[in-house]
Formats: structure tokens, sequence, C-alpha cells
């Protein structure tokens, strides 16, 4: 029995390396494989348990006068594993189907909070929610996205879904169909995290994204490495240059701030001015910044570093 859980341990990670490789069991390995199966088994039913919650974020303009966007993000504290990570329980969602299910749950969840801001008279430009490859190949995904925004009566123009690289790469008569469906009602497009994974122009010129999301690991090392710095100023040339505004993620100083200003780009988002907030605290901090989202309050500290993305 040990035998065979080791060689198991090995396939499983050989298949993640890419396949037509081989891999020693160890311990690590292992772990990682009942961490999975813990997680898997843990997510059945966790919807109906109402164990998810939602955080937000807000997306600064560079123009002061104009009100910022806000980011819903997924947060899950399971009772019996503690706070994940959506970085490690969202893979393990696509591969055993339940992210369809979630994934309804938190755009149907941000755009009545976005309705219920809007109706409380908060000013925010857009909602902006992360969506899983998986969900675009679900068949009338797109169908289902509209029937969303009018069932919380949100314009779907202020509605704006984070897709990945990979997401674009699956090129397909239903994604095009589906993006076809999100253009006619003017559902907007953002892609996510540009830069870490295969970059393909032709895809980001053929589809209607509106949006790129210089991914946070730039911006950690731009200060500090002149190489990424010419990376981040090459994103938003890029980007102005097939008509897309420029999304910065992840900046925390004022320094990094001022770089990415001078590079002309368009939207800034991070601890600089708010981590992630339950949605009475994002509330909250819409109201105290003044109409200044530039220069908001000191950030509430909600969401806790464990779980933050």
């Amino acid at each position: 029995d040990t035998l065979l859980r080791a060689a198991d341990a090995a396939m499983h990670a050989a298949k993640e390396a890419g396949r037509n490789t081989y891999q020693y069991y160890s311990q690590d390995a292992l772990a990682g494989i009942q961490r999975r199966l813990q997680i898997e088994h843990a997510l059945h039913g966790a919807l109906e348990r109402e164990e998810f919650q939602l955080v937000y974020q807000p997306l600064v303009n560079v123009d002061p006068s104009r009100p910022p966007a806000i980011e819903a993000l997924l947060r899950w504290v399971c009772p019996e594993l503690g706070p994940c990570s959506p970085a490690e329980f969202i893979p393990v969602a696509e591969k055993c189907g339940e992210i369809a299910r979630i994934g309804e749950w938190v755009l149907d969840e941000a755009c009545r909070q976005a309705a219920v801001w809007q109706a409380a008279g908060l000013a925010f430009e857009r909602i902006a929610v992360n969506v899983s490859a998986m969900q675009l190949r679900e068949r009338g995904f797109a169908e289902q996205v509209i029937a969303i925004c009018e069932r919380h009566r949100w314009p779907p123009q202020r509605l704006e879904l984070e897709l990945t690289e990979s997401a674009l790469i699956l090129d397909s008569d239903a994604l095009r169909q589906c993006f076809d469906t999100f253009e006619r009602n003017g559902v907007l497009l953002a892609v996510d995290d540009f830069g870490t994974g295969f970059s393909n122009l032709h895809y980001l010129n053929r589809f209607p994204v509106q949006r790129l999301k210089i991914d946070r690991s730039f911006v950690q090392e731009m200060l500090t490495d002149a190489g990424t710095a010419e990376v981040t100023q090459a994103i938003v040339h890029l980007g102005h240059a097939l008509g897309m505004l420029v999304v910065a993620e992840g900046v925390e100083t004022r320094q990094e701030e001022a770089l990415l200003l001078r590079q002309g780009c368009d939207e800034i988002q991070g601890y600089l001015y708010s981590r992630p907030l339950p949605s009475r605290d994002m509330a909250q901090w819409l109201r105290q910044c003044g109409g200044d989202s530039r220069n908001p309050p000191q950030p509430l500290q909600a969401d806790r570093p464990a779980v933050a993305l």
C-alpha cells in the first residue's frame, strides 16, 4: 500500500509537470496530493454552507476627479482547513467541476452588492469580477452573465470580467460567440496578470478587450530592476497602441505609484490605497474618499495576509 501511494504521488507530479516525463516520489509530493484531496472534499457543499464571501478592492483612476472602480475578490474560510487562498482552491474547483457554481455565485453576489451601493448613492465606475477559463467554456455562460445583470438591474456596461491570458488562447466558435454577446451588451473585458502567461498579440487584438492589468510581480521589481521597469513601460505602450487602458496591480508605495504615473498607466490598484475590504468597509472607504480616490483615508486592515492574493 505504501509503495502504491508513493507511485501514485509520483505519477500525479509527472502529469502536472507536463507529462512525457518522470518524477521521484517525495513526502512533499504526497502532502501536496493529500492537501488537494482535502480541498476537493471540503469544496463540495461549501456554497450551501455559506463558507464563501467577497471582499472588495478599489482600482483608482490616475485622474483624481474620476470615481474608482471596484474589484470583487473571492475568499474562503473552511471550518476544517482554515483560510484557503484562491490561488490554491480555484484550480482544484476547476478540476472537480465546482467552479461553474462558485463562479455564478460570485457574479450574482458582486452585481447584487454593486446595485446596493449604487442605490445608496456611492460613486464608483464599475464592478470587476474574475472569471475562470472553465466558465467561458460553459454553454450559455454569456447569457447567464446578462441574466444576472438584469436580475439585479445592474447595467452590463458597468460590469467587467477579468480573464487570464490562457482563456484567450482557447479560441473557438463558442468563445467568439460568447465574446460577441458581451460586446453587444457592453460587458467590459480585462486581461489579468498580463505578461505572466503566454502572451499572443493575435488573440489580444482579436477579442474585445478594454484593459490590460500589469501583474504585481513586475510592479514589485520595477524600482530595483531597470529591465523590469522597461517591461512595464512596454506593456503600457502596447496597451495604448491597441486602444486599451492599462491597470497596475499590487502597488504598495508612492514611489511605485510615481513611476507608473510617469509611464502613463491609467489605473492603479493595491495596498497603497486599500486592502481588500468587506462590503460595509468598502462603502465607508468610498464615502470617506470625498471625491478624491488618489488620497483616500488610511485603509482598514481587513483582509488577512494569509488569504490575500
